[in-house]
């Protein structure tokens, strides 16, 4: 017997065995590699969109603000840090822009923003607000959910929202919309910039995971356009906001009205911004006269004379300046929260017109407990300094001209 014959064809036998087990676990391997790990891909070809929808439909107006979401309609997820979108629009005056996330769905600490001059500017484009994400995925068959930019100049001055490109005030919900474009690594893939650059084709190679993300106008009464959600101060979610004027004011008494007296005037030594009820432009620093639960010294109610509220509703700051009777039952009949917002002129008696136009703005008709007012707000929130009602040149006459806007 030739034993090394033997021992030779031995060890080609347990070689080929070894190579086998080897060739089974780097199989094994690579299958698990492929399970357990993410694909990363680029976006392809037509597979993200752009919805749009404007929040705010006035023009001129001291602020741009637009809804936007992204979907994804391909097969794959993508890195959300990776797209940004363009809102082209001009600026008007040369002011410096600075810009807002009033709301996210993702949440506005995933979301980046800011103010670019357009380096090839147009006649409807001269700038534009890049809007970016921090982190997070886009899984495919999915969106984004609802953003809510803002942007406002910082003197306050108007934008003529009509000759923006992104601009279209006809959408009332959010809507394809080639006007705002889409970048992926800075390469377009959705819509037209404003000098004619359109979409070409995308690659497919590396990019991102897997996790489903959130899905998700201001005219004269009525209710088109979500307002800020904000960080800082405190929300109260269940307030009777109503409103009154100079008709229906009470005076010395409770029963004497048409005048413009203040419970906690700033001459009484209250920290207050005013001597007589006043609808200020509405902005942090101008707020506008409110009147709340409370004693003769302002105690007993909530808050204290001198507190600023945000009312999301109106878009406007408000100071507690005045005493109401019904507020003050309400929070002591069960710490029911309600507001009476002053309205109007202080010198001119606007009668039934102006009480109309209070009816008209009490949150839900005059069913309690179903505003909203933020109390001691941050100072940056979006403001509409357009009066809620603008006084003819006599008593008894009028305009309501308010805004309003839903939020949530």
């Amino acid at each position: 017997m030739h034993y090394s014959s033997l021992i030779s064809r031995l060890l080609k036998t347990r070689n080929a065995r070894l190579l086998a087990v080897a060739g089974v676990c780097l199989l094994v391997v690579l299958i698990a590699s492929i399970l357990v790990f993410p694909h990363f891909t680029h976006a392809q070809g037509g597979s993200l969109s752009v919805q749009y929808m404007p929040d705010n439909t006035s023009s001129p107006t001291n602020k741009i603000q637009s809804r936007l979401q992204i979907t994804n309609n391909g097969s794959s997820s993508v890195s959300l840090s990776s797209l940004t979108m363009r809102y082209w629009f001009t600026r008007d005056t040369v002011q410096t822009v600075n810009v807002f996330c009033d709301y996210a769905s993702i949440g506005c600490g995933s979301i980046k923003q800011t103010a670019v001059a357009d380096a090839n500017p147009t006649s409807t484009a001269d700038y534009y607000l890049e809007i970016g994400f921090t982190s997070g995925t886009l899984a495919a068959n999915s969106n984004t959910g609802k953003i809510k930019i803002r942007a406002s100049k910082a003197d306050n001055s108007a934008f003529d929202q009509t000759n923006d490109y992104s601009y279209n005030g006809s959408y009332a919900s959010l809507t394809d919309w080639q006007n705002v474009t889409l970048y992926e690594n800075d390469s377009l893939i959705w819509g037209t910039e404003p000098g004619g650059t359109g979409v070409t084709a995308t690659p497919t190679s590396p990019s991102s995971t897997a996790t489903p993300t959130a899905t998700g106008t201001s005219t004269t009464i009525s209710t088109p356009t979500p307002t800020s959600t904000t960080t800082g101060g405190t929300t109260v979610k269940t307030v009777y906001v109503t409103f009154y004027g100079f008709p229906d004011n009470s005076c010395q008494t409770e029963n004497q009205h048409t005048c413009n007296d203040i419970a906690y005037p700033k001459s009484g030594g209250f920290p207050t911004k005013h001597d007589i009820a006043t609808e200020g432009s509405g902005t942090y620093d101008d707020p506008v006269t409110y009147a709340g639960a409370g004693d003769n010294n302002g105690n007993g109610g909530p808050v204290k004379p001198g507190t600023i509220i945000y009312v999301p509703y109106l878009e406007k700051y408000f100071v507690m300046e005045d005493q109401c009777a019904e507020c003050t039952t309400d929070w002591n009949s069960g710490h029911n929260w309600h507001v009476d917002l002053w309205m109007g002129s202080n010198m001119f008696n606007g009668g039934n017109v102006i009480i109309n136009c209070e009816d008209q703005l009490t949150v839900d008709n005059g069913v309690p407990g179903t505003g909203r007012i933020i109390v001691n707000p941050p100072s940056n929130l979006a403001v509409d300094t357009t009066k809620m009602f603008t006084n003819g040149s006599t008593d008894n006459t009028g305009t309501c001209t308010a805004h309003t806007y839903t939020y949530g």
